[in-house]
This record gives C-alpha cells, structure tokens and sequence, in this order.
C-alpha cells in the first residue's frame, strides 16, 4: 500500500506533521513562559525556603533563540515529542541541564538552580502532554442519550430503594437489638 499510494500518503502526512511540529514547538518564548510558570509555582509553596523562594522570584532569566544552554534543553525537548517516552527525556534532562543547573541559570545559587532545573523538566514534561492531546470539542460538549437517562435513572431508583430499606432494617434492628439485649 505504502508504494502504490507514496504520493498520496506524503501529502497527508506533511499536513499532518507540520501541525504536530506546530504544536509542539519549542521556542524562546514559549521557554520562558513555561520557565516563569515554574517560578510563580515555586515563589507560592511554603514548602521550600523563604529565600530560596525570594531569589528564584526575583531571578530574570535572558535567553537567545541561538544560545548553547536553548538548543540543548529544546533538543532534548524534541526528543521527547517524537518518542514520549518520559525515562529517557528525564535521564537525558537531568545528565545535562539539571546537573549543570548552574550554567544555565547563572545568577542563581547551586541549591535554586537545581530546584528551578527539576521543576522545569516536570513542567516541560507536561507541556508535551498538553500540546500532543488532542482537543475534542464534541465529545467535551455531548450530552447523554436517552438510553443513558434512564439507566441512570434506574440506578438511582435502585440506591434509593436500598438505603430507604438499609435505614429502616437498621432503625429496626437497633430496637430489636436494644429489645433482646444482644451483645454486639
């Protein structure tokens, strides 16, 4: 099929790639939001230092779209978009960025930019979640069909009958209970 329709096919997936590299994409802007995202969530746990936090708020981050520090983390970024798989993008994030946090993010201490280093590899990883789902506005909108309904309803008839009668089958046993001087 793949030789018959070669034409054909390529034309549907250069379509399609172009909106997944789209989509997922990482660029200097969408680093440093990402990046001030993980600032703002830091600065706001009362679960690290007051000032840890204080200097990774405080902390202004410049980037280049050609520096060696952007083209590192984004083809790390890449590789985790073609193959999702987490492990790999974790061990190759922490062997290079995260254990030279220092280098690129220089102006912090080593214990910050660690913490900001880490931080930002959980937030990258779900960057690339949110980015490759696929939004489904019709199934987010659909409302349930009547068949639904009703068995819905039924259920509900059904836990209503069993409570109604649980209470009373207590409220009953109880006095009985009280009645007959049981020992449980």
């Amino acid at each position: 099929m793949t030789v018959k329709h070669k034409d054909h096919r390529e034309n549907d997936d250069d379509g399609i790639g172009e909106q997944s590299e789209e989509r997922t994409a990482l660029t200097t802007d969408i680093f440093v939001d990402l990046l001030n995202d993980v600032k703002t969530t830091i600065s706001e746990k009362k679960v690290f230092t007051n000032a840890m936090r204080d200097e990774i708020s405080s902390y202004r981050f410049n980037i280049s779209e050609g520096s060696k520090e952007f083209e590192v983390v984004q083809s790390i970024f890449d590789g985790l978009t073609k193959n999702g798989n987490a492990e790999k993008f974790y061990s190759k994030y922490y062997a290079t960025v995260a254990l030279h946090a220092p280098t690129y993010f220089p102006g912090l201490s080593r214990n910050s930019s660690t913490l900001l280093a880490t931080k930002f590899a959980d937030r990258l990883l779900a960057y690339s979640k949110e980015s490759l789902s696929p939004v489904n506005n019709n199934a987010m909108s659909k409302s349930l069909q009547e068949k639904e309904i009703a068995g819905l309803q039924y259920l509900g008839a059904m836990f209503y009958k069993i409570y109604t009668k649980n209470t009373e089958h207590l409220r009953t046993g109880n006095q009985q209970r009280v009645n007959k001087q049981c020992p449980y």
